[in-house]
């Protein structure tokens, strides 16, 4: 039976150093990084969410739901550990964004996980100058691919290139987050729709718009055909079912009009 989380953070909770934000000191510390193995406070775990989760996978003790592997990870590391590995590397006055970029700070995640699903990891350790080394990150190319208009029938063709304006969309915005920390969201409005029109034009001039308003119109077409039918059933079933008051006996029509008597002749 797994431990729960709540009896894993009070056993990791009870040593020290895990009380404090590893980043700033500060007693706050209900957040984690859990590719580190550290405890955070609410201000740096969001500075860690903008590193990316490649560099830090940030959850909170209360709020979010920790399964066995990251627990696990949890587990493996912790504050004291993250500072002494850090240490020896003398990366105290790097800045937090370099810090976890560092290739000592790689091997650290990598050694963590490895450690924390019990498994061997005898990778080497990187010198003392080779840690600090700030590994920068290749830049995500979209392979180019020359778009061909397809046709109507084409639904591959038209998946292909719906996908294709998605991960250029995707890589855009990846690329504003990575070169500010503020994005100007009208600006982000313009550039995707700069996108959309780009692929519009390199796909020979195939209109997502025109494509959606005729898709609509046939469903429209469709919809409205078979309302009409039913309409038409509908109306033919109310027919059948008029009451034909001229197979009735003499009195009935009386009675069924006046059930209760009330303006019969006396």
């Amino acid at each position: 039976m797994h431990p729960t989380s709540e009896s894993v953070f009070a056993q990791l909770k009870s040593k020290h150093s895990n009380t404090r934000c590893f980043d700033c000191s500060t007693k706050e510390s209900d957040w984690c990084s859990v590719s580190h193995g550290i405890f955070l406070c609410l201000k740096c775990a969001g500075k860690h969410r903008g590193f990316g989760v490649h560099i830090s996978f940030v959850k909170s003790i209360t709020m979010d739901t920790w399964n066995f592997k990251h627990l696990q990870m949890m587990k493996a590391g912790g504050n004291e550990e993250l500072q002494t590995f850090f240490d020896y590397y003398n990366l105290e006055n790097y800045a937090h964004q370099d810090k976890y970029r560092t290739k000592a700070a790689y091997y650290y995640r990598e050694m963590l996980k490895n450690v924390s699903e019990g498994m061997v990891f005898d990778k080497q350790k990187p010198s003392v100058d080779e840690g600090k080394t700030i590994i920068e990150e290749q830049k995500r190319v979209l392979p180019q691919k020359v778009l061909e208009k397809p046709s109507e029938t084409d639904s591959q063709g038209i998946k292909a290139l719906i996908g294709n304006t998605f991960e250029y969309t995707k890589y855009l915005g990846i690329n504003i987050k990575e070169k500010t920390t503020e994005v100007n969201i009208t600006d982000t409005e313009h550039k995707a729709k700069g996108t959309i029109n780009k692929t519009e034009s390199e796909a020979g001039g195939w209109n997502f718009k025109e494509k959606f308003k005729s898709v609509k119109s046939k469903t429209e077409g469709v919809y409205n055909k078979i309302a009409a039918k039913a309409k038409k059933v509908m109306k033919k079933n109310n027919e059948e079912q008029i009451f034909d008051d001229s197979k009735l006996e003499e009195g009935e029509d009386e009675i069924l009009l006046d059930p209760q008597g009330k303006n019969m002749k006396k």
